[in-house]
């Protein structure tokens, strides 16, 4: 099968010309698209925002929690900052830590109280103490209800997405402790109890972040963690310092854990493990597994609006009129062959690698400082090879869309399909450093003059679909091209199969 002769043929019809002339410049675009957004999410880390808000949201006791940010300035912040998720929630666990203490002074003193009141034969001695350990438990349990409201302060600000189920557990804490002090009774005195039990139990969940296995090293907003490394640091916080094996320790500490998706979750894997630490262990990694598979969805459509975005500004900024290239292409054999080779010469017959691909969190660890050159040579070479290419791309002059010049040259002999479209000379700038106006004309027509002003309003009528145009192809990413444009360099490469050995037998 002679593969190159279909090859040649396929390339000189000029339809399929038209498209790799295309196809070859969204490809170069997209890289630069590509690069730029790398660039921007590896300075503002936005794939460690992602992971640790995922993960937030994954850790969530809340029913029905979602991967979404409360309002504009919370989305805001989170994606044009790049501040650490997690830097308050030491501040909060210690605030909590203290106010569950206090409630357990509290509780002990209202418990001594109460067993001492209730003695057949009180001396004077255990009647002065219990009366002092009255006055101490209602002045620990001030002392709870003053923490609480710090440690609830401090459990909003760390902004996590469990944040206030942790908040309404704290005044839980709070509101239990006050009525067994006032009321000493032993039902209330238990509820208090279990309350903070449950409060501890909540807040090592909430601190799950914070343990040294996810905290990334060199940087405190790690883009990536191990399904691995999760399980480990979930079952050591959820250890409660006993001497008994590890799995009982994790058994009791679900059980006090308050209602929700999470013990839920967890409760069902435990019931699953049927006693296996190891079998528990895989249902956690599983489980993160599965949730960072869909939040790499979610960073991928991100990534896909920032691509969108990003196309419309670079078509618009070097003005890559898709309409004007597919004529110019058309029109122009020559021209098409010449992009052809540049095809060639830059697209190989099989490359397993992507190109500029859209990663996600979990998925890769870049540093940071070998990314940022990287993404800069990236932009700068892909800028290159786009002004490089022989087509009308950044040029405001000479244009004409099927056939008709839209503007003619300074010399009235010559019109732009015609002749060399050297940019006309720009008037001077305007001496007035006030003068906005007269600087944004100058900056952005850079030619005052009616033929030039009506030239540019009938290219609007084009190129501003013309953009679109550009903009959504850009969108599509750099692999996308790339696998269409080594489609069709792989009929050079494609040869006719071997004959089978049966065959060969056969006709022998």
């Amino acid at each position: 099968m002679n593969t190159d002769g279909l090859y040649a043929t396929v390339t000189n019809i000029p339809v399929v010309g038209v498209a790799m002339g295309l196809m070859f410049t969204y490809l170069i675009t997209s890289l630069v698209s590509s690069a730029i957004k790398e660039a921007v999410a590896s300075v503002l880390e936005w794939r460690g925002t992602y992971l640790q808000h995922g993960i937030g949201v994954l850790l969530s006791n809340a029913p029905g929690s979602s991967f979404t940010w409360r309002n504009p300035r919370k989305w805001l912040a989170a994606h044009l900052t790049w501040m650490d998720l997690t830097r308050n929630v030491p501040g909060a666990v210690t605030a909590t830590t203290t106010a569950a203490d206090a409630a357990v002074r509290a509780i002990s003193a209202a418990k001594f109280a109460a067993a001492a009141a209730a003695a057949a034969n009180p001396t004077p001695a255990l009647t002065q103490a219990a009366t002092a350990a009255a006055t101490g438990a209602t002045d620990a349990a001030t002392a709870a209800a003053a923490d609480g409201a710090t440690a609830r302060g401090a459990i909003i600000k760390a902004r996590r997405p469990d944040s206030t189920a942790l908040a309404m557990v704290v005044a839980h804490v709070v509101d239990k402790t006050t009525a067994a002090v006032v009321s000493r009774a032993a039902a209330d005195l238990a509820d208090a109890e279990k309350a903070v039990a449950t409060a501890r139990a909540a807040l090592s969940v909430f601190s799950i972040q914070t343990h040294p296995l996810l905290k990334g090293t060199p940087t405190n907003l790690p883009s990536y963690v191990s399904a691995r490394d999760f399980a480990t640091a979930m079952l050591d916080m959820l250890r409660d310092s006993s001497a008994s094996p590890v799995f009982n320790q994790v058994v009791r500490t679900v059980d006090t854990l308050p209602d929700g998706d999470v013990k839920q979750i967890l409760s069902a894997f435990i019931a699953d493990a049927a006693g296996d630490p190891d079998r528990l262990r895989a249902r956690i990694e599983g489980w993160f597994d599965d949730a960072m598979d869909r939040l790499s969805g979610i960073y991928k459509r991100f990534a896909q609006h920032v691509l969108l975005t990003l196309g419309l500004v670079i078509a618009a900024t070097l003005n890559i009129d898709s309409v004007h290239m597919a004529i110019a292409l058309w029109n122009q054999p020559a021209l098409r062959a010449q992009i052809i080779a540049q095809v060639v010469a830059k697209v190989p017959v099989s490359n397993p690698k992507a190109v500029g691909g859209t990663q996600a969190p979990g998925t890769v660890t870049p540093v940071q400082s070998d990314a940022a050159q990287a993404n800069n040579a990236a932009v700068h070479d892909a800028i290159q090879q786009l002004q490089s290419l022989p087509l009308p791309i950044g040029r405001m002059y000479c244009a004409s869309f099927f056939g008709e010049p839209l503007q003619t040259m300074p010399n009235p002999n010559a019109s732009c399909p015609n002749a060399p479209c050297p940019n006309p000379p720009c008037p001077n700038a305007p001496t007035n450093p006030n003068n906005l106006r007269g600087w944004l004309t100058w900056a952005v027509s850079c030619q005052d003059t009616s033929t030039y002003r009506e030239g540019w309003t009938r290219w609007n009528r084009w190129t501003l679909l013309s953009w679109v145009i550009t903009g959504f192809a850009i969108s599509l990413g750099a692999p996308f091209w790339f696998g269409l444009l080594q489609n069709i360099m792989n009929l050079r490469g494609a040869r006719a199969p071997p004959q089978r050995s049966d065959a060969q037998a056969a006709s022998s």
